[in-house]
Order: structure tokens, then sequence, then C-alpha cells
């Protein structure tokens, strides 16, 4: 079939002639077909419906788009860890109970490893302040528990038990720590974020002073203290939790408005 038969064909349904055609029973279509003797004709044929089909836009084509993944906000796990761990152990310094194997187990698994483990998620999720908190007070957990275990006998003069004025010195310390990390909450964080991080940090430097002075009384204030910290934990860890599951607040956090 030439090209200009070809061409013949094609221009019929344009040039206001086709009426004449659906007088017949043989449509324009099957006429254009079995006028093709070729195997390339017939592809060409076809690429140029292809192509007024495009051009008429009869044809849409769309783009199938991959939906994100939703995030899964881990933080109130490592908040649960925080505030179990930080309410056994207060309980303790504030005189109710000794300090059994539950305390450096639970300062192992869910006050340090489980903080770690979401720390380490925020921080690829490109989370700086949880991910610098969670991950430096599981290291804090990881670190008092191994003031516990380390060898600290006569026989092993190296290594001597930590207390008094040193463990004083290591209570001040993070207690800066918690001056700088809740001056950050206090820019960008809720209410009972904030209380969490006051609260630890009055924590350690009442341990701190405790520790210097050698009083009962003032690390028993210091428990207290802790075991008011650790439930507020345990408070953010249930409102986020039940936001993140049912998709509204349920528990108030006492967002603050800031321009």
């Amino acid at each position: 079939m030439s090209n200009s038969n070809f061409d013949e064909l094609q221009g019929e349904q344009f040039d206001g002639r086709h009426s004449n055609s659906r007088k017949n029973n043989d449509p324009l279509a099957n006429r254009l077909l079995a006028a093709l003797t070729a195997d390339e004709e017939k592809s060409e044929l076809m690429l140029t419906v292809l192509q007024n089909i495009l051009n008429s836009n009869d044809l849409a084509l769309v783009k199938k788009v991959a939906l994100p993944k939703k995030r899964v906000n881990l933080s109130p796990l490592g908040m649960l860890g925080f505030g179990i761990s930080t309410i056994l152990l207060q309980s303790r310094n504030a005189g109710i109970f000794e300090l059994g194997s539950v305390i450096p187990a639970m300062g192992l698994v869910m006050g340090g490893g489980m903080q770690l483990f979401v720390g380490l998620l925020e921080y690829i999720d490109g989370n700086a302040f949880s991910a610098i908190s969670f991950l430096s007070y599981g290291a804090f957990w990881l670190s008092l528990v191994g003031t516990w275990l380390l060898p600290h006998t006569e026989e092993n003069a190296l290594v001597v038990k930590t207390e008094g004025s040193l463990m004083g010195l290591y209570s001040l310390l993070w207690g800066f720590h918690t001056v700088c990390m809740g001056f950050v909450a206090f820019l960008r964080s809720h209410r009972v974020m904030q209380f969490l991080f006051t609260s630890m940090a009055f924590l350690f430097f009442l341990l701190a002073v405790g520790d210097f002075s050698g009083k009962k009384e003032v690390t028993q204030a210091a428990g207290y203290v802790g075991i008011a910290c650790g439930s507020s934990g345990l408070y953010i860890a249930f409102a986020e939790a039940l936001e993140e599951s049912l998709g509204y607040p349920v528990l108030p956090l006492f967002h603050v408005k800031r321009n």
C-alpha cells in the first residue's frame, strides 16, 4: 500500500466526506485494515491512531505514585522506659524500697537499652532534640548501672566503690546537662515536657547536695522529686501513644502557642 493511498484513506474522517462511508456496512477502520498488506504498514497505522488519541486527550495517562509510608512515633516507648526506670530508682532514694535486682535490670533494659534504641531511630528521622535526649539519658542509665555492677572489692584495688563526693560530682554534671536540655524544651516543647526537665534538673542537684553533704533527708527529698519526674514521663508516653493510635489528642499536654 502506497503512502498516498494511506493518507487518502486516513483523511476521509477529516474532510467531511465520511458521511457516505456511514451508509456502507463496511466501516472506515475495516477498510483501512483491509487495504494494508504489510506489517510495517499496520504498525504505521497503529502509531498514527495512538498519536491521534493522545493528541485528542482521549487517553489519560495516570502515573502511579507510591503512598508514603506512615512514620511510627516511637517517642512514647522511650518515655515509657524513662518513666518506669526513674520511678523505681527514686522510690529507693526516697527510702520506700531497697535497691533490689529489679532496679538495675530495668535500668539496663528499659532505662538504658530502650532509650538508646529510640534515640537512634529519632536520629535517623532527623529529630535532633529527641535523639540527644534519649541517647544521653540512655547512656546515663547504663553508666549508673555500671557503677553498681562493676567490681569494687579490696582484691581489685584499681576499682573502688563510687560514693560520696564523686557521686555528687556525677549528679552535678548530669544536672547541668539537664538544664541545657530543659532550656531547649522551654523553647520548643509543651508544658508537661518542661515540667519533666525542670523536675529532673532539681532531682540531679538534690542528689548532688545529698552526696556532698551526706544527709539522707536531702536524698529522700530528691527521691520524691524523681517520682514526680518519672510520673510526668509516663504521662507523656500515654498521651502520645493515645494520640498516635486514635489520631486526636486525649490527654492534654498543654502545648504553648508560639509566634
